[in-house]
């Protein structure tokens, strides 16, 4: 048994998308103009981008990654022959500690692990010789500490998946219901082409 737990936020990414989407919708805006530019109704267009990018971001988005950097712990009852990280693109571990056979939390040297697939679809982290002792019966005696996601900045994101969220604030904001008549999609189909390269199915 597995648990995965956030221990960081990413950073914001709305406010970086929101004159895009803004363009996008062909609301006229220019948010850098000071005084500031924007159409009367840009605090629900804010929170259309808000729920957008959670709507993706994640294990638990639509798309089962990480967008902007963020700190994940995954807990296990024990070291795994297989132990797949699973939030890509997993960019670095910051620790891995386990319950030893004192009953005491150990911390393994950075030389006693590796990680394969930095970056990739799928992350595994495997020993550099064996994995050690765990204290016995102890349930959660692992856990893994990791950095996820594309990057610190919106340009580290790619493009599609960026896209895909400015098609699904459109499609809100004109679709005030999640279903109608003449488009009869919860998602746009433009938009689930774009996410369909980068979602991780499990």
């Amino acid at each position: 048994m597995a648990t995965l737990t956030r221990v960081s936020p990413p950073g914001d990414l709305v406010e970086p998308l929101l004159q895009s989407v803004c363009d996008h919708l062909r609301r006229f805006a220019d948010l850098a103009a000071s005084p500031q530019i924007a159409p009367p109704d840009l605090a629900y267009i804010r929170e259309l981008t808000r729920v957008a990018v959670e709507a993706v971001d994640g294990p638990a988005g639509k798309l089962g990654r990480c967008l902007l950097t963020q700190t994940w712990k995954l807990v296990a009852d024990e070291f795994l022959d297989d132990f797949r990280l699973p939030v890509p693109p997993v960019r670095s571990i910051t620790s891995v500690r386990y319950v030893g056979q004192d009953g005491t939390w150990q911390t393994l040297s950075a030389d006693q692990y590796r990680l394969f697939g930095a970056g990739s679809w799928s992350a595994e982290l495997a020993p550099t010789e064996t994995w050690p002792s765990i204290g016995g019966g102890a349930r959660g005696a692992v856990e893994v500490t990791f950095v996820a996601g594309y990057g610190d900045d919106i340009e580290d994101v790619p493009a599609p998946i960026l896209h895909g969220i400015r098609l699904l604030v459109a499609h809100w904001y004109l679709e005030r219901q999640p279903v109608t008549f003449s488009t009869p999609h919860e998602i746009p189909i433009t938009a689930s082409a774009l996410f369909a390269g980068y979602r991780i199915y499990r």
